[in-house]
């Protein structure tokens, strides 16, 4: 939590003196304040016996599947969200900070995000091969970061959540298909 927080402050910092860092900075700042690694290591609580003290250890030290886990949610987030946050006011997202450091379009920094998006998945997927800690520990990790995949496919399906989330939503848990 203290890195959430600080992480939170420092975007403040940036919103209010309207600075743009470079992408790497920005990158660098908002993989924690997307939440991701505090999510992570909260998701081992209750889980007895499995999230051991070396668990909690390991996740602490932002292991590369984490990482790669928030990079899904970060640019996934900014690539649909970046234009309503910044209507609503907003630090700047990870897109804007490619696009001004490297003057291309708009596609352009999408394309490069979803690349990135691309290996990050890769990421993923080698840790869940070769598992640097039990997999008990790592599905919570792969879940969020597939429901992140879901949530913001298209569109910001967590901030508009009436549309098709909320459709998704009412089909899993109200109507659900019966066996």
């Amino acid at each position: 939590m203290k890195w959430l927080t600080g992480a939170y402050f420092n975007e403040a910092v940036w919103y209010n003196k309207g600075y743009v860092p470079l992408f790497n900075e920005h990158l660098t700042l908002s993989l924690i304040s997307c939440g991701y690694p505090s999510i992570t290591i909260l998701t081992f609580v209750g889980m007895d016996e499995i999230a051991t003290k070396e668990a909690f250890d390991w996740a602490s030290t932002r292991p590369k599947i984490v990482m790669d886990a928030s990079i899904v949610n970060r640019l996934r987030d900014d690539i649909v969200g970046s234009k309503f946050e910044q209507e609503r006011g907003h630090v700047v997202s990870s897109l804007e900070c490619y696009v001004k450091e490297h003057g291309c379009s708009e596609q352009e920094a999408c394309d490069k995000l979803q690349e990135l998006i691309k290996i990050a998945w890769k990421g993923l997927s080698q840790a869940c091969l070769d598992p640097p800690v039990s997999l008990a520990l790592l599905m919570p990790i792969v879940n969020l970061a597939r429901v992140m995949e879901v949530l913001y496919k298209n569109d910001d399906g967590y901030t508009f959540a009436e549309g098709k989330t909320k459709e998704r939503i009412i089909a899993l848990f109200v109507e659900p298909i019966a066996l």
